[in-house]
């Protein structure tokens, strides 16, 4: 009830102006004069009242309009964040609620308003601006007599923001900002939920394009394994990530089986994209190289200038073997492990050669060996060895030789025998390398 209201109905001792006046109105020893004052005093009363009584609706429906706008500013739908659309409506409830003329949000290099009149948002963004820049800041800042207030919000670097408040000509009392700082919270909250989800938004866009040039690369080392009379042949490879580094090609060019596996530095995406370009010029290489050294030094020769403007190198052996004797001729720059089991005995492939994009190769190191039945030979990624277990321990290339020496006649045998050796060592814990493996074994000579 207003003061006006409750004076008019209920003076001190219960006696109020209005029962006064009815009082000397109905007394019967009083003179005329007496009655018209009364009935004076009686009209100007219900005026006050009826007066008081506008007055009561109105901030009634004041205070129901800012409760109304404070639902609406809480109601945050998580689809339109990130959108404009939802911010100016934001500060169009926020108007509402604060009583404000004019409210702005204001950014680094961007804003948005509320209110009628454009010069005036103008002019309250560039103070909120002086406050953002302002070395020291407070919360809640109040200038302009009360009538302008600016209220930084708690958001990170380069996410900082400020909403300004200002009316025209009359000051924001204490309960005024209190509103400002419900309107101050959840405006934070919706700026964190907006930064949140742009965010989440970049991150599932990115993994998606990753997945799909992940998926490309993979692509470019899809392909049936050659069939070869007197060979066979195991190939296992899989990237620690969604895409990888390690590459494997092969060809059979005369009846003789060309090989070559590789392993750009690195893993992950940027791996795989040099990877890709590795491939492409191993293939060529091989289809059109007379023995493995030639091919490794067009390859070279290929991807020299482009691994040095990226950075990265790649350990590559490439070798033929003809099954009509079991010939291999390597070469191997680099890459490491390369592994050969002739009567029992296992010994490693020297890497003579830089690896590709270190050195420029023009005559590198041709090895020669020879495959009898029983034998095999296994040329490997790194991740193989380096494998870990829960501890921290690596399989190494000690147990590699281990197995490789005890392992079955067939490849395809011994290739499994290999990856289950290393599974068992890890564990479940997960690779931190790409892991391939290639496992040649003669199966009988053919002639030719």
């Amino acid at each position: 009830m207003s003061s006006a209201l409750s004076s008019a109905v209920a003076g001190p001792g219960g006696a109020g102006p209005l029962e006064s006046a009815l009082a000397r109105l109905t007394d019967p020893a009083g003179s005329d004069a007496d009655r018209r004052e009364a009935a004076d005093g009686i009209r100007d009363l219900v005026q006050d009242m009826t007066l008081a009584q506008h007055e009561i609706t109105g901030a009634l429906i004041a205070v129901q309009d800012r409760m109304t706008a404070l639902r609406a500013l809480t109601q945050i739908n998580v689809e339109s964040l990130g959108e404009a659309e939802a911010d100016v409506r934001m500060l169009t409830e926020a108007r509402t609620m604060t009583d404000s003329d004019t409210v702005v949000l204001v950014g680094d290099d961007t804003h948005l308003y509320a209110g009628p009149d454009p010069e005036a948002a103008a002019a309250l963004v560039r103070l909120v601006r002086d406050q953002l820049a302002a070395p020291r800041q407070v919360p809640i800042a109040v200038t302009d007599g009360g009538a302008t207030v600016v209220a930084v919000l708690r958001q990170p670097d380069p996410f900082r923001r400020a909403l300004g408040f200002a009316r025209d000509g009359w000051a924001f009392t204490t309960g005024d900002l209190q509103l400002v700082e419900a309107v101050m919270s959840a405006t934070d909250m919706m700026q964190t939920l907006t930064r949140m989800h742009l965010e989440a938004v970049e991150r599932a866009a990115i993994a998606q394009e990753h997945q799909a040039a992940s998926s490309l690369a993979q692509a470019v080392l899809a392909q049936p394994l050659p069939r070869v009379d007197g060979v066979e042949l195991f190939c296992s490879s899989m990237p620690a990530s969604l895409a990888g580094g390690d590459f494997h090609v092969f060809a059979v060019v005369d009846g003789r089986l060309w090989f070559a596996v590789g392993d750009v530095a690195g893993k992950g995406l940027p791996a795989a994209i040099v990877m890709s370009r590795a491939v492409s010029a191993t293939r060529v290489a091989l289809r059109t190289s007379l023995d493995p050294g030639a091919a490794v030094a067009a390859v070279s020769a290929e991807l020299y200038d482009y691994l040095g403007d990226v950075g990265v190198f790649v350990t590559l052996v490439v070798g033929v073997l003809d099954p009509a004797d079991g010939t291999v001729r390597a070469c191997n720059a680099g890459h490491s492990p390369v592994l050969v089991r002739q009567q029992g005995r296992v010994r490693p492939v020297a890497a003579d050669t830089a690896p590709v994009g270190v050195l420029e190769i023009e005559d590198p190191t041709v090895t020669e060996l020879r495959l009898a039945p029983g034998d095999a030979l296994l040329v490997g990624s790194d991740g193989l060895a380096e494998q870990e277990d829960g501890a921290g321990e690596l399989f190494g290339y000690v147990r590699l030789e281990q197995v490789l020496a005890g392992g079955p006649s067939s490849a395809e045998e011994l290739g499994r025998q290999v990856l289950a050796a290393v599974a068992g060592h890890a564990d479940g814990t997960a690779p931190s390398d790409d892991c391939t493996l290639v496992v040649l074994t003669p199966s009988g000579a053919v002639a030719r």
